[in-house]
């Protein structure tokens, strides 16, 4: 459905007189997504520890959701822990964001999915007994890797409706050079 949304979108805009061209990303996917999930992790840690700390809970389960404690668990079990996560990403972020920001001048708009399969309802990134951690994260991992990266970069991105999938939820991301917002 996602493949299809974007062979439409891509004739759309050449029907109306654009130019398309089918770019590679400037940066190591792999490395940069396994920093953008380790600053999540460590954000989940640093956050439930600060809380549990703030109004001394006696327990986290019951008071944190699972998929949180998940990330939690998942960043101290990191060499150096969140801080070590936090402190591994900077320099991937600066030069994915460095890299991004040059080959961004080349293009006046960038067209990718929001995500590379049908977007999920609401609650399905919730832990349960049935669904564990480790599979509620690759799930999640799998399937929106094209708003990670402006987010980590702080590229302006937004998701115009050019497509709908089944659910009528927009499958489309649209990101501009910031000068051009």
């Amino acid at each position: 459905a996602v493949a299809r949304a974007m062979a439409e979108s891509v004739k759309l805009c050449e029907d109306l007189g654009h130019t398309v061209t089918p770019v590679t990303l400037p940066f190591d996917f792999n490395t940069f997504i396994e920093a953008f999930w380790g600053v999540w992790m460590a954000a989940g840690a640093l956050t439930v520890d600060a809380i549990a700390n703030a109004m001394a809970l006696p327990t986290l389960e019951g008071n944190f959701e699972a998929w949180t404690l998940g990330l939690r668990t998942e960043a101290n079990r990191r060499p150096g822990g969140p801080m070590g996560l936090l402190g591994a990403a900077g320099p991937v972020f600066q030069d994915t964001s460095a890299r991004m920001d040059s080959w961004l001048q080349q293009w006046d708009v960038v067209l990718s999915p929001v995500y590379q399969c049908p977007v999920n309802q609401i609650g399905a990134r919730q832990v349960t007994p049935a669904r564990t951690y480790a599979q509620v994260m690759q799930q999640f991992s799998q399937q929106a890797p094209f708003t990670e990266m402006h987010n980590a970069c702080g590229t302006p991105a937004m998701s115009v409706p050019l497509h709908w999938d089944a659910n009528g939820l927009p499958t489309f991301d649209v990101s501009r050079r910031l000068d051009h917002v």
